[in-house]
C-alpha cells in the first residue's frame, strides 16, 4: 500500500469505519511506515482536542446588556423625499409621458388631442387664462397644449382625491384588520 492510499484511509481507521480487509492493509502499512504512523498520531491528537473543546457559554445577562445598548443608540430616522422633489419628479414624468403619447401615438393620439381641444373650447372661459399664459410658448398649438395641461390637472385632482380617500377610509380599516389578525388566539 502506498502512503497516499493509507493517508486517505486514516480517518476511517481512527473512527473504525473501514472494512476488515482495509483495516488489515492500513495496519500492515503503519507497521512499516514511520511517516504514516506520525500522521496517525497527529490525527488522534486533533480528535482528542476536538472532543475536549466545549462551546462557549453566553455571558450572564447578555440579552439585558445588548438591549440596553440598543436602547442607547440614536433613533433611526427614515429619510423622506421633500414635497418639492416629489412634485417636480411627477411633473417631469407627466409631461414626458404626454409628449411621448402625442409624438409617437399616431392616429389615436391625434384623435384624443382633437377631443381634448373640443372639450377645452367648450369650457373656454375656464381654460382662457391658461391658454393666454402659454400662448407665447406654444404658438398655434396653444389650444392642444392647454387641453393636455387641463387633462393632467384633472388627473391630478382625481389622484389627490384617491390619496385622501385612502388615508381617510382605507388605511384605518387596514390597520384595524392587521391589529385583529395579530391578536393571539
Amino acid at each position: 500500500m502506498r502512503c497516499s492510499s493509507c493517508n486517505a484511509l486514516l480517518v476511517g481507521y481512527i473512527e473504525e469505519t473501514l472494512t476488515a480487509h482495509e483495516t488489515a492493509r492500513v495496519r500492515a502499512h503503519l507497521e512499516a511506515c514511520p511517516i504514516c504512523r506520525h500522521i496517525l498520531e497527529e490525527l488522534r491528537v486533533v480528535d482528542a482536542f476536538l472532543l475536549t473543546v466545549h462551546p462557549p457559554e453566553p455571558a450572564e445577562n447578555l440579552t439585558f446588556r445588548v438591549m440596553a445598548e440598543v436602547r442607547s443608540l440614536p433613533a433611526h430616522r427614515a429619510r423622506h423625499a421633500s414635497f418639492l422633489s416629489v412634485g417636480a419628479t411627477y411633473l417631469v414624468f407627466a409631461w414626458c409621458l404626454l409628449f411621448a403619447w402625442f409624438r409617437f401615438g399616431g392616429v389615436v393620439a391625434h384623435a384624443s388631442l382633437a377631443l381634448l381641444q373640443t372639450v377645452a373650447l367648450q369650457y373656454l372661459s375656464a381654460a382662457k387664462p391658461l391658454m393666454n399664459a402659454t400662448a407665447h410658448l406654444f404658438g398655434h398649438q396653444t389650444i392642444g397644449v392647454t387641453a393636455a395641461m387641463l387633462c393632467v390637472l384633472a388627473l391630478d385632482i382625481v389622484a389627490a382625491a384617491a390619496l385622501v380617500a385612502s388615508y381617510v377610509f382605507v388605511l384605518p380599516r387596514l390597520a384595524a384588520h392587521v391589529a385583529r389578525s395579530e391578536v393571539p388566539s
